[in-house]
């Protein structure tokens, strides 16, 4: 994340939608403009993706780093695959052996 087109990245972000970026809230504190997709650059312009932030939307119960993050909205899609992200019914998800499973519910 950028607060300008071709400065230095500022922060990391996940790309959860092709349009949409899995961001820290408490990023909010730099004035965030731009997103940078790619796999390796940090700064410039010699590749990747620029792509404009048009909207940041924070977590409704974010205070100091509880809840701590937001979803950016970009202007465009991105070309970019986005992270896998679980289904709404957890179907597909493993958890490890049973040890560990309910060691993690208790």
């Amino acid at each position: 994340m950028r607060t300008v087109e071709d400065g230095s990245n500022q922060y990391a972000g996940a790309l959860i939608s092709p349009i949409h970026v899995l961001i820290s809230s408490s990023c909010m504190s730099r004035d965030i403009r731009w997103a940078t997709i790619s796999l390796h650059f940090s700064n410039g312009t010699q590749d990747g993706e620029r792509i404009k932030v048009v909207a940041m939307l924070t977590h409704p119960k974010y205070k100091d780093y509880s809840n701590d993050f937001m979803v950016l909205e970009l202007e465009k899609p991105s070309t970019f695959k986005p992270v896998a992200l679980a289904a709404a019914d957890n179907s597909g998800i493993e958890t490890g052996d049973e040890k560990c499973s309910k060691m993690a519910m208790q």
